[in-house]
């Protein structure tokens, strides 16, 4: 099952003080709060990018910005494409704003809030252990190996830091 999420990039950066749309990015990217690799992100952001290499679609992440639109209207536009072709199983906004929300729900989608998507934990298809505090992760036909002990440090320490943004 793929899904398809968007963010609310100037809600999260807002909430979670972090520091450039490019960190955002780059944590979508490599971190993979999403899951799978068959799940694809679009990050919409209020205004025009910042640099003329903002034009990112790598790793299943795709970067929007609005312009002189609002963000909400280009996210509930992407929203409306998505459902339109029916080509993702379900389409998720990531945002804590309410009316948003209530917009999603209308046009046939679902909403969460930012610390549910960041924090929740992904299930890989399948996971052997290899060594003490390594996995194998193996989705479709990609292998990876990861340090759980690493992995476990980075996101500690990535809630530590937005501890006090971040409502469970």
């Amino acid at each position: 099952m793929s899904l398809h999420y968007i963010l609310d990039g100037n809600n999260i950066l807002h909430l979670l003080g972090v520091g450039s749309r490019e960190e955002l990015i780059e944590y979508m990217i490599s971190r993979k709060p999403q899951g799978s690799d068959n799940n694809t992100v679009t990050i919409v952001f209020d205004g025009a990018p910042r640099y003329e290499h903002n034009k990112h679609g790598f790793a299943n992440v795709h970067v929007l910005y609005s312009f002189e639109t609002k963000a909400d209207d280009i996210i509930i536009k992407k929203l409306k494409e998505i459902v339109a072709a029916r080509k993702w199983q379900e389409v998720i906004v990531i945002t804590n704003d309410n009316g948003l929300g209530r917009q999603v729900k209308l046009h046939g989608g679902t909403w969460s809030d930012i610390a549910s998507f960041i924090t929740k934990k992904q299930k890989p298809v399948d996971k052997q252990v290899t060594a003490k505090n390594k996995a194998q992760i193996k989705a479709g036909d990609k292998t990876t190996l990861v340090d759980l002990d690493e992995e476990e440090s980075l996101f500690s320490a990535f809630l530590k830091k937005n501890s006090d943004k971040i409502r469970l």
